[in-house]
């Protein structure tokens, strides 16, 4: 695996299991956020806890060579499943909806957030249809910590944006 190829892969996997995590951390938060996207409440803490476990089966599974290409898939189809409902959410008004999606304990707009999960669905169906899948070495594990790091401050920033910003 290239070097680039492999810091992407595993900025995929830390920030899958970083969402996990932090939904599992804020699980209200999570069922508040699943119950907007979907519509409904009923459930909404069981399919948060659910969304969690997924992402981190995929993301632990993206770590082994021979599973990284079913588990980025997968990881495609969950962030793009995330960009759909999610721009279902701006469409409906609801622009400050607060998905949790960021990583930051602040909300930011639904429609920045859509942006962010389409671009990390892509990344993600890239990453998975390059050739070679190799384990990443030292320089790719720096790397990927590096990039998890601007995507944590992207959504800070997404979020200041959103609280800074007065009503027109």
């Amino acid at each position: 695996m290239a070097p680039v190829e492999g810091a992407l892969a595993l900025f995929l996997c830390i920030t899958l299991v970083g969402a996990a995590a932090h939904k599992l951390a804020g699980l209200d938060r999570a069922a508040s956020a699943v119950a907007g996207l979907l519509g409904f409440d009923a459930s909404a803490r069981s399919l948060a806890i659910a969304a969690a476990c997924v992402e981190l089966a995929i993301g632990l599974a993206a770590l082994i060579p021979t599973a990284r290409t079913g588990a980025l898939i997968g990881a495609a189809i969950l962030w793009g499943g995330y960009a759909l409902l999610l721009d279902r959410v701006a469409r409906s008004g609801r622009a400050g909806f607060d998905c949790g999606c960021s990583l930051s304990r602040r909300s930011s707009d639904s429609g920045d957030q859509r942006l962010l999960a389409a671009a990390l669905a892509a990344l993600a169906l890239a990453v998975a249809l390059s050739p070679a899948h190799a384990a990443p070495g030292f320089m790719s594990m720096i790397a990927a910590l590096g990039l998890f790091a601007i995507y944590i401050a992207i959504g800070e920033l997404l979020s200041i944006r959103k609280i800074t910003e007065s009503p027109s």
